[in-house]
């Protein structure tokens, strides 16, 4: 199994947003994309704000916090670490580089197994890459 590590956003001041993969294709959609995350980025900003030399108890800091998270978007920055044995990462490659697999995962999946494959090459030797999709014969291995 996967042991996941994310970086928690509660308690950061600046939050950073990664762009979507394909809104190069329609210029528009970058464009609207990127002027809702100033709101976003405004209002947050707000929300967090508001607890800067207040006399709230800890805990209710904490939660106003929390509270203002809940205006961020799915594409907000954040840290993770993912450990996992070798056969979770094949999986991970098979099922994640698919073509129909979400854009962002891909990106990311294949950027792992190039990674795994130049520092465990006797571990993934078997597998090949074409147009971004990891495959293999030994299925299961």
């Amino acid at each position: 199994h996967f042991s996941v590590s994310q970086l928690s956003q509660r308690f950061c001041e600046e939050v950073a947003f990664v762009k979507p993969p394909y809104y190069e294709i329609d210029g528009g959609a970058y464009i609207a994309w990127k002027a809702s995350l100033e709101g976003i980025s405004t209002t947050y900003k707000e929300l967090t704000q508001v607890v800067e030399g207040s006399k709230m108890t800890t805990l209710e800091k904490k939660r106003l916090l929390e509270s203002g998270r809940a205006v961020l978007p799915n594409c907000t920055a954040t840290k993770i670490l993912v450990t996992g044995n070798l056969r979770c990462w094949r999986n991970f490659f098979e099922l994640r580089t698919a073509e129909g697999a979400d854009a962002e995962i891909r990106i990311v999946a294949l950027k792992i197994f190039n990674l795994l494959k130049k520092y465990a090459p006797n571990s993934f030797q078997d597998y090949t890459e074409k147009d971004g999709v990891v495959s293999t014969k030994h299925r299961k291995v």
